[in-house]
């Protein structure tokens, strides 16, 4: 879920001046700035493509957030059979993991195309190519869902929507359906419950075991310092908290061999 994983990285603190405050930051860092998933345009293939026997294309544009950071998109669209593009497809918004990107979308394209669906992929912001120089597991990413699907709404370009979000994607879907009573179901991959427990047992599963009360105490410093650079609190993310307020029909998956 988290790149690198944290629990590989949170040794000790190394002793010195300064030395401590530069491995707070690099802990900070893994949680809030990942390295981005680097993509070329070209990695997407064909504007216009054919699946199953039929025709498809693929636009590409920009949307501005709440906080004026552009976010690249792109929406898959199945075409009728005269070459002209359906009206109103019922339209899947797909929502990338941590340290990835908009062409994560490509492993649902097969699924959902050919059953007349369109699919709409972003870079959340600080991802790929979007602006921005954070992630926020789900805090702020909330907010580019909620201008995607206030897109596809004020200019009807979908008849119903729903989310497929893949693990801090599908922990965004969470805590946004809890706020959408519109949305026509949702599906989540692997999302997290609630960060602060996540991090607990990433740190618990790493190669060097901590005590409890110093591994609160290095995620309470990291907090600290993620409000101070993102302006989010970590012990905000919470989606089983919210999960009960939403009403979308929503199908959770998790791997056999998924630890976390």
């Amino acid at each position: 879920k988290l790149v690198p994983p944290l629990g590989a990285e949170l040794a000790p603190p190394p002793h010195g001046p300064g030395m401590s405050d530069t491995w707070f930051s690099g802990l900070t860092d893994i949680v809030i700035r990942p390295p981005r998933r680097a993509y070329e345009l070209v990695d997407f293939g064909p504007r216009t493509f054919e699946l199953e026997g039929r025709v498809y294309t693929r636009v590409d544009f920009k949307l501005t957030n709440d906080r004026g950071q552009l976010l690249e998109c792109s929406h898959f669209l199945p075409k009728a059979e005269k070459g002209e593009l359906l009206s109103s497809p019922p339209c899947v918004v797909y929502l990338h993991g941590n340290s990835s990107s908009r062409i994560e979308a490509y492993d649902v394209l097969a699924w959902l195309l050919p059953r007349d669906m369109s699919v709409f992929a972003f870079d959340f912001a600080g991802s790929g190519h979007s602006g921005g120089d954070y992630v926020s597991l789900g805090h702020y990413e909330q907010q580019d869902l909620r201008t995607v699907i206030e897109y596809l709404r004020e200019n009807s370009a979908a008849s119903a929507i729903g989310l497929w979000g893949r693990s801090m994607g599908a922990s965004t879907a969470c805590m946004y359906a809890a706020g959408d009573a519109g949305l026509a179901a949702c599906v989540m991959d692997s999302p997290f419950s609630s960060f602060p427990q996540l991090a607990e047992d990433l740190v618990n599963s790493g190669p060097v075991r901590l005590p409890g009360f110093v591994t609160r105490w290095a995620l309470q410093e990291v907090r600290k310092e993620v409000l101070a650079k993102a302006e989010f609190d970590l012990e905000e993310l919470l989606p089983v908290e919210k999960a009960p307020r939403a009403v979308a029909p929503a199908m959770f998956a998790a791997g056999e061999d998924d630890a976390v």
